[in-house]
Parts: structure tokens; sequence; C-alpha cells
């Protein structure tokens, strides 16, 4: 039986879908005891074609898909999952690799441990040098078995955001309803939100695994990309979300505090560092919806201890209304923080 499903999405990525493939062809577990579901996200240059010659060589072990129209990577990745056969689930981005020895490390934890989740450390990688390991390989394990375990998990983001640095039983996302939004750019903080709310056993792997592309053409970087404004459209979502689930106040302090952290600093964010000129409407936008969600964000009792202090300042800009002018000024600032 397979064990692992690995769902690939990928959307005119010609350039890098076969490397890729060959970091996931060479793991040391096998590929026989893989199954790579490839979800071309209807691709205008030649990413299907490289995906239907893997397809043809490795028929036994590829799921080949092709969408008609573009649904970004959350519906490709949802797709991938309804495709999915393996106990356990990986999503691996069509432009970064792995390292050969990744999911047979992880799946070792996932296996012999029980856990829900798996997490290894990774690498941001342009790909021109060479990578040395500068972590021990330790293996740190949570059990999130209380309502207060509950809530130091959410305010800690100890897992972060990003779901390609992580294995998954799938039992555990399918019970949970754990999928993405489909449609828009910054699912993956959606998805990860949710499994905040549900992980039990969990194990971090102190391990750089996965090498993250920095591909400045991809969706997260790229300069001045309609889409961006889609982060203010996933933490509206997000806030429904955790409300039609009923944990919103259970949770209510832990979940604001991670809402400003991945969707007001995470939108101010990307509103200084991917538009060459500061978008003013979405930021009066990104106030006024914060300021009626969370009319005392200030106040919030986590603050001093898991925001830093670079940040902090920023919540200030929720009760002054700066001008276009002034906001400009703040965020050439921040760049100049950020080193950008």
């Amino acid at each position: 039986m397979t064990k692992i499903s690995v769902i690939i999405p990928c959307y005119n990525v010609a350039k890098y879908v076969e490397r890729c493939f060959e970091s996931l062809k060479n793991q040391t577990i096998g590929l026989e005891q893989m199954e790579l579901i490839f979800v071309d996200d209807a691709s205008v240059d030649d990413t299907w074609d490289k995906i239907k010659e893997i397809e043809k060589q490795y028929s036994e072990n590829i799921i080949a898909i092709h969408c008609k129209d573009n649904g970004r990577q959350g519906r490709a990745r949802n797709i991938g999952m309804s495709y999915a056969s393996g106990d356990y689930i990986a999503f691996v981005d069509s432009d970064d690799w792995v390292e050969p020895d990744m999911f047979e490390i992880m799946l070792h934890e996932m296996i012999n441990n029980n856990r829900d989740i798996v997490y290894c450390r990774f690498y941001r990688d342009n790909g021109k040098e060479k990578k040395i390991h500068k972590l021990d390989g330790s293996v740190k394990y949570l059990l999130v078995d209380t309502e207060e375990k509950r809530k130091e998990f959410i305010r800690s983001n100890c897992l972060g955001y990003g779901v390609w640095d992580k294995i998954y039983r799938r039992e555990f996302l399918v019970s949970n309803q754990i999928c993405f939004p489909e449609k828009v750019a910054y699912e993956d903080i959606f998805f990860s939100g949710l499994y905040y709310l549900y992980a039990e056993r969990v194990a971090i792997v102190n391990y750089e695994l996965y090498h993250y592309f920095v591909n400045r053409q991809s969706t997260v970087l790229k300069k001045n990309a309609g889409y961006h404004d889609d982060i203010l459209k996933v933490t509206k979502a997000r806030v429904e979300e955790y409300k039609k689930r009923g944990v919103w106040n259970q949770y209510h302090d832990e979940l604001e505090l991670d809402i400003l952290m991945a969707g007001y600093f995470a939108a101010l964010k990307v509103m200084f560092l991917r538009y060459d000129k500061v978008p003013y409407t979405m930021f009066c936008e990104l106030c006024d919806y914060m300021n009626h969600e969370f009319p005392d964000v200030e106040k919030n009792v986590y603050i001093e201890k898991y925001v830093p202090e670079k940040y902090v300042v920023m919540i200030q800009l929720l009760k002054i209304r700066v001008s276009e002018e002034e906001l400009a000024k703040i965020a050439e600032s921040f760049r100049k923080i950020e080193g950008i």
C-alpha cells in the first residue's frame, strides 16, 4: 500500500518541475512507497507536457491532473487531496525540492510515534549554492491534550504557516475537514490556522530537509500583483471559519493574537514590500476591518510576550488614520529595518 501521497500543484513551472520530480524520485524510501500527484493549474507554458512525460515514464506511481481553468494553489491542493490514497499526505511546491531522506526521516516519526503532523526545518535556497546542514537533527514531541496546552500551541505558532515543510496523517485532515480556500493567494495561512485547532500529537524535526526556492516570480514574492490583496480576504475568511466551528469564544485571545500576526502585520508587510507604491485603499480597508472586528486588539494580553517590538508600534496605525504620504514614509522606514 502507498505510504504517502505527495501533492505537487503546478503553474507555469516548466523550468523547475523536473528538478522537483528528481528530488522526489530519489527519495530513500523508494518511489514505490509514494504516490506523486501532479496538478497542473491551467499552465500556459510547457508544464503540462513535462508532467505528461514524467507520467509516461513512471505511470504506476504518478497521477497527473490537468485543470482547464486556474483556481490557484488552494484548489490544486484540494484536488490533489481528493485523489490521495496514501495514509499520509505531503505538499511540495513545484519549484522547490527536497533532501533525499526527507520522507524517510519524517515517516519514521509519523509511524513509530503516531503523530498527526511531523514538521521539519527548511532552507531558503537560490539553487546556486550548496547548502550545509546547520541543525542537529533532534526531535521535539508535543502532546496537545488540554485546553491550556491548546492555547499555548495556538499562540506559539511553533509550526509556522507553510504547508510544504510537513507531512500529515490523512485521516487527521479528513476528519477535521481541513482544506484550502480556492481562487485566492495566501491560502496556506487559512489551512495552517485550522491544524492549530486540532493537532494533538506533533513531532518537530530539527533538520533542514526542504529547499524553498527563492523565486522572485513566485506567487508570494512577485511585485505589484493584483492578488496580494487576497491576504485580507483570507483573514476575513479565517475569522468566519473560527466562528462557524464554534472555537472563536473559547480561544478568542489566542486567535486574536494570531490574526494580528498573520493577518494585520502580514498584510502590512505585503503592502510595504510587495508594491512599489503602497496601496492606500487596501490599507484603509484593512484598518477598518480590524477596528470593527477587534476594537481592543491593542489590549491583547499576549502582545508583550509574542509581538516583536518593531511590529508593536504598527498597532498604532489602527487608531491614527495616517495620510497616503505618511504611510509611504512608514513603509520606507520598515524596508530599512528589514534591510530591503
